[in-house]
């Protein structure tokens, strides 16, 4: 039986979609284990190339100003005295007990900003940890998250979608791959769906679906989808997406990670050098698989940490004796770490 041909598979994740549509069924991003559930995500014969993850770029707010805040006062508890306290306010003569009020809910107002602004700092450091730990995930910071701290809202993204669309459309026309999953359910970006599938991509969209058999997926985009991976709760225990005692070790094992365990099981650094030596000339002589592809993402990772190393004592004659001492140098760097 003929073997199947590999498709080159990208994930684009429309980030502040999916922790809503995460958030909707019950699930937290911080319980989820990404190296599972990108897993389960592609097919048996899907080459993952790359997980593209966007995010807003900064927190973009309404400009809070105590004068601001005095007419919303005044529109909630003063109305009939409008212009007289704008007047007072104008000449610094507010009266007492509502210059106090002002300064306290402006102060209150400005506490709640700086809150959501130190949020999402610290959810920007979450998503770099991840992008770190998964060598296929590239976080893409785009557009603005809206915020407005008079009513103490966050009123969504602008321009994460645009940033989406315009990847998918691009990596489309230069054929960079043979099939997106989407992570979104935005109608926005159909569209860039329509494009992509007219150039003969397939498009699998990932739904997320509550108890109630709800879920904020645009119906066009499921229409235009080639396939519709549907998600329930349920789904991210029994699939092994869910951080457990008992899976939360393997979840950070992606390609890149697992033969490092194995070799981390040797004793000596003379074992480990020498176990790793013998796999490198059996990749060189007989050509890669599916395990020594892993290998030598691991190794290449480690390699780009850390390009100002010197090649030690390797002498580069072919194409060939170059990937050979890069995945060397990778070795060493290994060596050096353990």
């Amino acid at each position: 039986m003929e073997q199947q041909k590999q498709q080159r598979t990208i994930i684009l994740i429309d980030g502040q979609n999916l922790y809503h549509s995460l958030r909707n069924i019950g699930i937290l991003e911080k319980d989820i284990a990404w190296g599972n559930f990108f897993n389960g995500l592609i097919g048996e014969n899907d080459n993952l190339m790359a997980v593209y993850w966007f995010r807003p770029k900064a927190v973009k707010e309404i400009y809070l100003t105590k004068r601001k805040v005095l007419e919303q006062l005044i529109h909630e508890n003063y109305n009939s005295r409008k212009e007289e306290l704008l007047a007072l306010y104008n000449k610094k003569r507010l009266p007492f007990n509502i210059s106090k009020k002002v300064d306290g809910t402006y102060n209150k107002k400005l506490r709640w900003l700086k809150d959501r602004k130190q949020k999402f700092s610290q959810a920007n450091y979450k998503y770099k940890k991840i992008e770190s730990e998964y060598t296929e995930v590239e976080i893409i910071r785009s557009g603005l998250l809206r915020v407005d701290p008079y009513k103490g809202q966050i009123l969504g993204e602008k321009g994460v979608d645009v940033a989406v669309a315009i990847h998918m459309v691009e990596l489309a026309l230069r054929d960079k791959c043979d099939k997106f999953i989407l992570l979104s359910g935005d109608f926005d970006l159909y569209p860039a769906v329509r494009v992509a599938s007219q150039n003969h991509k397939k498009i699998v969209l990932v739904e997320l679906m509550d108890n109630n058999g709800k879920s904020s997926t645009s119906e066009d985009l499921k229409k235009t989808s080639n396939k519709v991976l549907t998600f329930k709760k349920n789904d991210f225990m029994t699939n092994g997406f869910i951080n457990t005692k008992s899976n939360k070790h393997f979840d950070k094992k992606t390609n890149k990670d697992r033969f490092s365990d194995q070799i981390k099981k040797l004793i000596t650094k003379d074992e480990l050098e020498e176990a790793l030596i013998s796999l490198l000339k059996a990749i060189r002589n007989n050509g890669r698989d599916d395990e020594s592809e892993k290998t030598v993402l691991l190794l290449q990772a480690r390699l780009k940490q850390n390009q100002n190393s010197i090649l030690r004592g390797v002498v580069l004659t072919s194409e060939a004796n170059l990937e050979f001492a890069r995945i060397r140098l990778g070795i060493l760097d290994i060596l050096g770490n353990i």
